[in-house]
């Protein structure tokens, strides 16, 4: 049924499905890093994906290769 509302909410936007998908997991991530959504409301998505990427950077370490 989710899978299915959220094809319908992509749809309806006008993005695929994967990317809506994306979108949700980056605003989750925000809230839980405590992103300032007031400040930023103005700014596209990939202020918000550096941000997470940072906090993630400071909660883990940086990623070994």
């Amino acid at each position: 049924m989710i899978k299915r509302v959220a094809e319908k909410a992509a749809e309806i936007v006008g993005i695929p499905k994967k990317s809506l998908d994306d979108y949700m997991h980056q605003l989750k991530m925000g809230v839980t890093n405590e992103f300032n959504f007031a400040k930023n409301g103005d700014k596209k998505i990939g202020i918000l994906r550096q941000f997470n990427k940072k906090q993630q950077i400071k909660k883990n370490g940086p990623l070994e290769i």
